[in-house]
């Protein structure tokens, strides 16, 4: 008898584990609060092109402190418009620091304060060689390539300059101009004039109002453009449409030749 109540007793506490077991199985798991993701929101297209990376800055190589010193001096000559010993102090730089493509950026620039157009894009160009994403030399090769009536290459070099930063505010409102007044290309005008002075607000930089009134100025000639060529689709669709008139005759002549 005390075996059976033994067993007894271990059966059941063996039963009580088991339904231990299960309710605890079948209790709902406690789960931690945590805190709900924030969702960031998405950006617009101008705050996208506003916030890439400008590949000249990301590509710039180390300098050496003297070089450095050296360039900041050539600077101040060009601010002063000390053009001999600035061409001097520059051209020493591209000996010293042929992997810099700013000395050539800034010969150019005194080239083009003397008005030699020749030896300025020749500047810009080695400028450009020596750095494919200096994109301050390739907007100033555009404007005076597009002086000299060579447009298709002035906006390759627009291209290019936005290309290595989209966000470049005067690459996008000098190709405006360009495809405004010299390719006629008004609609991608009026976009790059938009870009470039929706940029400016996010700079938070002075109104540039010239720029707004070329987009006011530019929407209405699209507006205008799109009406008259509106009105004269649904001209020639009318005079496409035989007159009512000539129907009738040809389909009373037809019935009297039926007759």
């Amino acid at each position: 008898m005390l075996f059976t109540s033994s067993s007894k007793i271990a059966v059941l506490s063996l039963i009580i584990l088991i339904l231990q077991g299960c309710q605890t199985v079948d209790n709902p798991i406690e789960l931690k609060q945590v805190e709900p993701i924030k969702s960031t929101p998405k950006l617009t297209p101008i705050e996208i092109i506003h916030q890439s990376p400008n590949l000249y800055i990301l590509t710039k190589p180390v300098v050496a402190p003297e070089t450095l010193l050296a360039f900041k001096a050539a600077n101040e000559l060009v601010k002063n418009k000390s053009w001999k010993l600035a061409t001097k102090q520059l051209l020493n730089l591209t000996i010293t620091a042929p992997t810099l493509s700013g000395p050539w950026l800034l010969l150019g620039d005194v080239a083009v304060a003397q008005k030699d157009t020749y030896h300025a894009i020749a500047h810009y160009r080695q400028a450009i060689y020596v750095n494919k994403h200096n994109y301050l030399a390739r907007n100033r090769l555009a404007v005076l390539l597009r002086e000299a009536g060579k447009f298709d290459e002035a906006r390759n070099q627009y291209n290019l300059a936005l290309k290595t930063w989209p966000g470049y505010v005067n690459a996008n409102r000098n190709l405006g101009v360009l495809l405004d007044l010299y390719i006629g290309e008004i609609d991608k005008a009026l976009k790059f004039y938009q870009t470039a002075f929706a940029l400016d607000a996010l700079n938070k930089t002075p109104e540039d109002r010239e720029l707004k009134g070329w987009i006011a100025d530019l929407s209405r000639r699209i507006t205008r453009i799109k009406k008259e060529k509106e009105r004269k689709s649904a001209i020639n669709k009318l005079k496409d449409q035989p007159n009512i008139s000539e129907k009738n005759t040809t389909i009373n002549v037809n019935s009297k030749a039926s007759s």
